[in-house]
């Protein structure tokens, strides 16, 4: 077989998945932080090997061959005989149809043939994907059917005629486009460590300059590895860095054997200028795939080569570079691009379109005001940049400072993102000060505290320390301490521990100002000694959970550590609940058998302060720790966990509890993976307790994981191994019915012969079973549900004879009785149709022009012109000020006449003829003022159409940028908004000072709400969770 050859370079061992052509994947929107969502972000090769077919998609340099070779090895491993073929060796037909004799099948069985580098075959040997396809055709039907083919190749370097072949031999389904996935947080630190680096400083050096992207793509993060060996420390800016990695990536394009193509191939530093047009183009014209195709119509969202090509671009040295269709497709070869379909493409990471979109402004030296109307909207108070551009703004502020000085006076949160480290000290303070500014003026300003690390410099405390103070406005201490935790200074220790020790506070502001204090090794002791007293005497769970962090291990024992824990209330999910969930995990072999004593201790106590539930955690922990390595120094550690387990039974409420749901769960889960350990405790369980206490146990952990199916037939084989026991426990592990298997009922079956006692307490099983009593079926149609005309007259006269008090509960029974099907089915909920449309498809709508039509129309009239009820009671928060309102609206539906204000029916609303709902700016460009190709394919959209708006809906948008603009109805200043991330206080927005002042009474704290559902995927806990304002 021939062998792939052996790389010059390093290939490390990355464990690397692939994505379906075309899924979005994390690399395109990737956040600055990994999740395990993310590393378990698509399938490896070995788990496709059931499917036929496999095309690995990438442009050059993405790892495309030696992810096949790890597959093949991977299968040489498991007594496979893969064939494999590198198609760039061979230079002539013959030597291609050689090699191809691979597709010879073997005698019977699966067989295995990988095809790598496709495309750079093509380069040499255009009619090798027609060669491939014929030998496909050659084959057997039944050699097809055992055959698992893979090919590499680049997305528009795949031969039509090898498509239809393949889909003419197999099914769609079974010929599936795929390519790979982003480098994983592993994968990375693979490559730093055999680089020679610390994996974590390499990574915290990553996130905190910003270049988490340019680590995903193999190419770049080689790069980068190569700088830092070279010089010590990565670029020395962000844009140095993103502009040597869109160079490299240009320049991953096919090598051609031809030395004269060779010579006439452009480099990176010529095809990026044309990279910079397509990503301004794609940018500004809310594009989001560049396509390869002759027929294209210039569709929402693709944008063709044919309309990109012409003209020329500022290259190098300010020589002009014209822009081809060669090197637009040549570009589409680099890795800047990634395939999201046969000849279509989108930018590996929006970032890379980001920093090519500003690059473009920057080289064609766009007029002021040009660039203003591309970038910015709305005037005045509400003068921002466009959610959809705050990167494009952010990096074009490093080299323009009329756009610098704009951003700290209108919108500073868009600064936030730029290359703030490579400013000056003063520029950061600057900013510093705009957001304080910012935030001070506007209540409802969400601050993205993962970017706050770039305002650090040398004088961040002095600016700090006024604002740290417990009678300083919530929100701007909310914001100081953001900075304070993302900046440490030992100079701000004191004042963030007087905050913390305020009680008055709320304890969510108090925890975060004890996690910003810098590392206790960088303290004294005074300071451990105050953090270790609010451990201890706080009143809040928050505030102890938020010490006992920054104590342990270094300063508290295990046993301090457990005594000192106390849970948050069961309706929060906050730091306490964070830390009991991550102490199991922190401990020690030793420690945990520690805590395993600890947690009987507090389970056999009477109620105290101790945590019931981290007492169960510890449990699992040790259970999971003595069914794999055993438990350091116990040599039965059946006894320890049995006592512990005996103890549950008194806390059997709280374990099936909303809040212990998932900690029972999780010990549930953890008895049924250890089989033997499982047994060995049910065993010492029966034996040393009574029936109640055992009875308790049952009750409190889940159903089935202490006595599975499974172990009641382990029973019956062992049944001497429980003659101490009492007869009315043992019985509880064999009630089960009667097997269907034949062995297992043979088994059974043995076992109760062998054992008298065994064939007593199944005694049922010899009893006749009883026959199931015959039930005819009910197939009389439900009254309330069948479709009848005169129910509806019937529902019709009483809105007609109804006084104003009871007109709307009338009407109520005639919008049920349309509602009601022709077949009786249950009609869809009335909340999952849009209120202005589902009742001229009513099923049981009367006819058109009919005289019931008629009559429904009068009563309709008759409740709209019925006077609306005044609420018995005072409405409550957010309660509608109308209570007619929703009787008012779903009447006039069904009349479909024009309701007051409206120029149609409502039941006609929607887009009106001619209207096109696009975002137009504020204040429209003049054409002549931009480059060419914005000119001709950028109409000023900022967004696909179904997300912009008229300029009278634009606002002010203060979160993170999505990657286009959402609408937004304006809101007036001070108006409160919900929170939807970490970056604000949480509950309700604070009103700004005046109204605060004006409002009568005590302040009333908001009621914290009660999770959806339980269990692990209902509490998606951040380590900053939001918090309440005073």
């Amino acid at each position: 077989m021939e062998r792939p050859a052996d790389p010059v370079k390093v290939i490390y061992p990355w464990a690397r998945r692939v994505v379906p052509l075309g899924s979005p994947t994390h690399g395109r929107d990737w956040s600055d932080t990994y999740s395990t969502a993310e590393e378990e972000y698509g399938r490896r090769l070995t788990d496709l090997r059931d499917v036929p077919v496999l095309a690995l998609f990438g442009e050059r340099g993405t790892g495309k061959s030696v992810a096949l070779n790890q597959e093949c090895r991977a299968l040489e491993s498991g007594r496979q005989e893969p064939r494999w073929v590198n198609l760039w060796r061979h230079q002539t037909e013959s030597q291609a149809t050689s090699a191809l004799a691979a597709f010879a099948a073997p005698v019977a069985g699966e067989w295995w043939v990988i095809l790598d580098s496709l495309d750079e075959g093509l380069n040499v040997l255009p009619a090798l994907g027609s060669l491939i396809a014929d030998r496909v055709d050659a084959l057997a039907a039944d050699e097809r059917a055992c055959l698992r083919l893979r090919i590499s190749c680049r997305t528009g370097r795949w031969p039509e005629i090898l498509q239809d072949t393949l889909t003419q031999h197999w099914p769609s389904s079974q010929v599936q486009h795929a390519v790979l996935a982003p480098l994983s947080a592993q994968d990375i630190a693979v490559a730093a460590e055999g680089s020679g680096l610390d994996a974590r400083a390499f990574a915290a050096e990553l996130r905190h300059r910003g270049l988490n992207q340019l680590a995903r793509t193999p190419v770049t993060l080689l790069q980068l590895l190569d700088h830092h060996r070279a010089h010590g420390a990565l670029p020395a800016t962000a844009a140095d860095a993103y502009l040597q990695a869109c160079v490299r990536l240009c320049s991953e394009t096919r090598r051609p054997a031809d030395i004269r193509e060779w010579r006439a191939q452009p480099t990176g530093e010529h095809l990026l200028p044309v990279a910079a047009r397509v990503a301004a183009v794609m940018q500004f014209g809310a594009h989001f795939v560049l396509c390869d195709d002759w027929q294209h119509e210039g569709g929402d969202g693709d944008v063709s080569l044919a309309e990109l090509e012409g003209g020329h671009e500022p290259g190098p040295l300010g020589s002009p570079v014209s822009c081809t269709t060669d090197k637009l497709r040549r570009l589409t070869e680099s890795h800047l691009f990634e395939p999201v379909g046969l000849q279509r493409w989108s930018f590996t990471h929006r970032s890379y379109q980001e920093f090519l979109a500003a690059q473009y402004l920057s080289a064609h030296q766009v007029d002021p005001k040009a660039q203003a109307g591309l970038l910015w909207v709305g005037e005045g108070p509400a003068r921002h940049i466009y959610p959809a551009h705050r990167e494009v703004a952010a990096w074009r502020s490093g080299d323009d400072s009329s756009l610098f000085e704009d951003l700290l006076r209108d919108d500073p949160q868009v600064l936030l993102l730029a290359d703030l480290p490579a400013r000056s000290a003063g520029d950061r303070a600057r900013v510093v000060d705009a957001v304080f500014r910012l935030v001070q003026r506007d209540d409802t300003t969400d601050i993205d505290r993962t970017s706050l690390h770039r305002l650090d410099h040398p004088g961040l405390p002095e600016q700090l320390l006024p604002r740290l103070c417990p009678d300083t406005h919530g929100f701007v201490l909310y914001t100081a301490l953001g900075m304070a935790r993302r900046c440490p200074h030992p100079e701000l220790t004191d004042a963030l521990l007087h905050v913390a020790e305020t009680a008055e506070l709320p304890e969510e502001l108090r925890a975060v100002a004890l996690r910003s204090v810098v590392a206790l090794d960088q303290t004294t002791s005074q300071t451990i000694d105050r953090i270790r007293q609010l451990a201890a005497g706080d009143a809040s769970a928050e505030v102890v959970a938020a010490a006992l962090n920054r104590l342990w291990p270094a300063h508290l024992t295990v046993s301090e550590l457990l005594d000192l824990f106390r849970d948050s209330a069961p309706d929060y999910i906050g730091g306490a609940w964070a830390l009991r969930s991550d102490i199991p995990a922190q401990l020690t072999a030793s420690q945990t058998v520690q805590a395993l004593f600890w947690a009987r201790d507090t389970l056999r106590e009477p109620p105290s302060q101790r945590s019931v539930l981290l007492a169960v955690s510890l449990i699992t922990s040790a259970v999971t720790l003595a069914g794999t390595t055993g438990l350091p120094g116990r040599g039965s550690p059946e006894e320890d966990i049995g006592q512990a387990l005996a103890a549950l039974g008194a806390h059997s409420r709280t374990l099936h509890s909303l809040d212990g749901h998932t900690e029972q769960e999780e010990l549930g889960d953890t008895l049924r993976a250890q089989h033997s350990l499982r047994r060995a405790l049910t065993s010492y369980l029966l034996t040393h307790t009574t029936e109640e206490d055992f009875i308790g146990v049952l009750t409190a952990v889940p159903h089935g994981c202490l006595i599975t199916y499974g172990d009641a037939f382990h029973w019956m084989d062992h049944w001497e191994e429980l003659a101490e026991a009492p007869p009315s426990l043992a019985r509880l592990t064999v009630s089960i019915t009667p097997p269907d298997d034949p062995e297992l009922r043979a088994r059974a079956a043995a076992a109760r012969v062998a054992h008298p006692t065994l064939r007593a307490v199944t005694f049922h099983w010899d009893e006749p079973t009883a026959p199931e009593p015959h039930q005819e079926p009910d197939n009389v149609p439900d009254p309330k549900f069948s479709n009848s005309d005169a129910a509806l007259r019937e529902a019709l006269a009483a809105v007609r004879t109804a006084d104003p008090d009871t007109i709307r509960h009338a009407w109520a029974t005639v919008i049920d009785r349309m509602r009601i099907t022709h077949d009786g089915s249950r009609p869809p909920p009335i909340a999952v149709e849009p209120l202005f449309t589902w009742a001229h498809h009513a099923p049981s709508r009367p006819a058109e022009g009919s005289d019931l039509e008629s009559q429904l129309h009068a009563a309709a009239l008759q409740v709209l012109a019925a006077p609306a009820r005044t609420p018995a009671r005072p409405r409550k928060a957010r309660q509608p000020a109308t209570p007619s309102r929703a009787e008012r609206l779903r009447s006039t539906a069904h009349t479909g006449r024009a309701a007051p204000g409206h120029p149609r029916p409502l039941g006609q609303l929607g887009p009106r003829p001619g209207h096109h709902p696009r975002l137009h700016l504020t204040r429209p460009v003049s054409p002549g003022r931009l480059p060419p190709p914005l000119r001709r394919t950028s109409r000023h959209r900022t967004g696909p159409p179904a997300l912009r708006c008229p300029p009278a809906r634009q606002h002010r948008h203060h979160h993170h940028a999505p990657d286009h603009p959402r609408p937004h109805r304006p809101r007036p200043p001070g108006r409160a908004q919900h929170a939807h991330h970490l970056g604000r206080p949480p509950g309700p927005r604070p009103r700004p000072v005046a109204q605060r002042d004006q409002r009568p009474g005590p302040r009333r704290t908001p009621r914290r709400r009660r999770p959806a559902e339980s269990g692990p995927g209902s509490r998606a806990l951040r380590p900053d969770h939001p918090l309440r304002h005073p």
